[in-house]
């Protein structure tokens, strides 16, 4: 009928041969039609489950659906029927096959809603099946996105079978490819599909077509334009450090706002009315949504801060509800105003906070804030602001830290004794004038020399401290030891003290006189001479060690006697035995071990402080080769040195890691131990100076009092955010 209509021809005309001929061909068939037949009885006996599948499909020519009842009896045996079915010819207007396929899963939905209703039974499972992924995904798609065609189908389907499964089904097992392609009476006659449905609905479930589907991109998504209204922060709140001062200026700006007469100081009230402005403004930038539910009355506030029960106040403000309403705290400690975490305001109420209240510590400046305000994340934002209070920082400090560098060369390679020299000094210690009845004090000092590569120790006592007694010192040593090529020695600045004997060795250390004497001596005698980093005793650690030791003997031994220079320069000289017959290895526990290694062996063949040896005088010549003696004995040394003592020197006790890195242009603090933290110098680091390793070890700061050299050990990096 469609097609006929669709030629427009006028009732008295002919039709078309093609529609003749097939309107002709569907009449001679059509008295065959009595042959179908349907039988009465839909439901199995004794069944003990039911199950409805519906099936739908579309095409050019028209849409439908039809109803299966599947049940299944006490002995597992199935029986389908088909209930009913229905059919439309598609619109004459052309509409897309997915628009039809929604057409029919609409009148799957209303044809199940009507039979529902009649057959007085309640299935245990409704499915439906549909071979088109776009309709299935369109139903499974909220309607509000979709067009308004789709929207409004797919929300009568959701309202009509809101408990139904939808499965996707191939159209070659769907039944209802029938009724939207139709067929002839022959053709209905041979189809068994049709009074009960696809062959697989009478196995069990497991052997069901799958019904999964792959997501595809849905047409027919309504394109929604989103209106988002955005509160921007106030530039006063970036342009103030100072979370009063910020709230006296906001004060000022409602005062002239509001064109008060009054033109004093600011009362209590007004500072009050700014604060509350400040923290509306605050929570609507963060918490909008939150504000909005809380607003509506008609629902049950669910958002994110739900275990805080919060509720708005009289002034709009959101507070914490809490549980504490029966205590018998204030309104304002019960009933906290939320607060935002990370934001530069709350942080700016932190620091005051904690300023205010005599630089507090974490646990005191979040109590002192939840009389007012609740904090998100409160203790790590807390934690987070106080570790970057600068005051705080000076007494917390902690310097950078590198990896303990490698031994220098000086220190693990073979060389004769003295000829790598560390130097110090020590003292003053007190001597008397004269050796009897003489309490007069007189101050000396002791010159310390330390073999770099033995441990070897010499010491020079020395009268006065002055360049021409060091020098004197030096003399003697070399004169005893031999001219050493390389002498290594502190900086001058290690000896700055509050006492006024360190403070004569700066002097001493840092006259031009002293420094010209060092450099005309060592380029006379071709050595070289090495200073250690300003403030770095750590790098002079064989002579600190040394010192410790020398003084660990003398302190016991001498305590407050005085004794005459010759005197105590004996002493000190058996100290000097005592430390070189020390061994520089671990003594073994085991009797068949040789001795332990000690820098006398080298010196002297033995320890300083051992028996005499047997006299070998009477022994023949030709028995004893001195020179190859000599040299055995040194090369066993060397071997021993080696094994014993460099392996020692393997691993790192302390120092182990890496921490942060410093760069060119960090702002550090600089560590001085003879100074209060608070009177610290601030710096900027312009150079890095590098070990062999490629780890800095040192750097040049530029201070307000010029450039300074330092190790990484007195570098305090600041907690300044990049």
């Amino acid at each position: 009928m469609q097609d006929v209509w669709r030629t427009e021809i006028h009732w008295d005309e002919s039709v078309p041969q093609s529609i003749y001929t097939e309107w002709t061909e569907f009449t001679r068939q059509l008295k065959d039609i009595h042959r179908v037949s349907f039988e009465r009885k839909i439901l199995i006996k004794d069944y003990r489950n039911t199950q409805i599948h519906g099936f739908c499909d579309a095409s050019t020519h028209g849409y439908g659906a039809c109803l299966y009842l599947r049940s299944i009896d006490k002995n597992g045996k199935i029986m389908n029927r088909l209930i009913c079915s229905k059919s439309r010819v598609a619109p004459l207007k052309t509409i897309s096959i997915p628009r039809l396929e929604l057409c029919g899963a609409l009148l799957l939905a209303r044809l199940f809603s009507e039979i529902i209703k009649t057959i007085n039974l309640t299935p245990n499972r409704v499915i439906f099946w549909c071979d088109s992924t776009i309709v299935l995904h369109q139903i499974k798609t909220a309607p509000h996105l979709l067009k308004t065609y789709v929207a409004n189908r797919v929300s009568e389907i959701s309202n009509l079978v809101s408990s139904a499964e939808w499965k996707y089904i191939r159209s070659k097992g769907n039944p209802a490819d029938a009724i939207s392609r139709g067929q002839t009476p022959h053709v209905f006659l041979q189809n068994k599909m049709w009074q009960e449905g696809p062959p697989w609905l009478t196995k069990n479930e497991n052997e069901w077509p799958s019904g999964d589907y792959q997501a595809i991109d849905i047409p027919e998504l309504k394109t929604n334009t989103c209106l988002v209204i955005t509160y921007n922060e106030p530039i006063l709140f970036q342009r103030f450090s100072s979370f009063s001062k910020l709230c006296r200026i906001i004060a000022y700006c409602l005062r002239f706002k509001l064109k008060h007469r009054y033109t004093g100081a600011l009362c209590a009230d007004e500072i009050n009315e700014a604060e509350t402005r400040i923290i509306k403004i605050v929570q609507n930038l963060f918490f909008a949504l939150d504000i909005k539910k809380l607003s509506d009355t008609r629902s049950q506030y669910n958002g994110k801060f739900v275990n805080l029960n919060p509720f708005l106040d009289d002034q709009g403000l959101m507070r914490v509800g809490g549980r504490l309403q029966l205590s018998n705290l204030n309104f304002t400690q019960k009933h906290p105003l939320l607060l935002p975490s990370r934001y530069h305001l709350t942080d700016k109420l932190i620091r005051e906070t904690h300023e205010r209240n005599c630089h507090a510590g974490i646990q005191t400046t979040l109590y002192i804030l939840r009389r007012k305000y609740w904090l998100l994340d409160g203790r790590n934002q807390v934690r987070k602001v106080i570790r970057s209070c600068m005051r705080c920082h000076r007494f917390t400090a902690k310097s950078v830290q590198y990896k303990m560098g490698n031994l220098p060369a000086v220190r693990v390679r073979e060389a004769i004794p003295f000829s790598n020299t560390g130097i110090d000094f020590c003292g003053p210690f007190f001597i008397k004038e004269k050796k009897y009845r003489n309490r007069t004090r007189i101050k000396v000092y002791v010159c310390v020399f330390v073999c770099m590569t033995i441990k070897a120790i010499h010491f020079e006592l020395v009268s006065d401290l002055t360049t021409e007694g060091f020098m004197a010192a030096l003399r003697r040593f070399v004169a005893r030891r031999g001219l050493p090529e390389n002498i290594y020695s502190d900086n001058g600045t290690n000896f700055i003290g509050a006492n006024n004997e360190l403070r004569e060795l700066y002097a001493l250390f840092n006259s031009d006189e002293h420094r010209n004497s060092l450099n005309n001596y060592a380029s006379d005698h071709r050595v070289a001479w090495h200073f250690i980093p300003p403030a770095a005793p750590h790098f002079g650690g064989l002579w600190e060690s040394t010192v410790k030791l020398f003084k660990h003997h003398l302190k016991r031994v001498v305590g407050d006697s005085l004794f005459t220079f010759e005197e105590l320069n004996t002493f000190i000289i058996e100290i000097e035995g005592v430390l070189n017959s020390r061994p520089i290895t671990a003594i073994s526990s085991d009797p068949n071990d040789p001795l332990a290694l000690s820098p006398a062996h080298y010196l002297v063949g033995r320890p300083i402080t051992a028996l005499p040896e047997t006299d070998f005088k009477s022994v023949p010549a030709n028995k004893l080769s001195v020179w190859q003696h000599i040299i055995k004995v040194r090369q066993d040394f060397w071997a021993k040195w080696n094994m014993e003592y460099l392996n020692e020197l393997q691993k790192r006790v302390k120092w182990t890691k890496d921490g942060p890195k410093v760069e060119v242009g960090a702002v550090v603090l600089i560590k001085d131990k003879n100074m209060p933290c608070t009177q610290w110098l601030l710096g900027r680091i312009k150079l890095l100076h590098t070990g062999e390793d490629g780890t800095t070890r040192a750097a040049t700061i530029t201070t307000k009092n010029g450039e300074l050299k330092r190790t990484t050990k007195c570098i305090c990096p600041l907690p300044i955010e990049k």
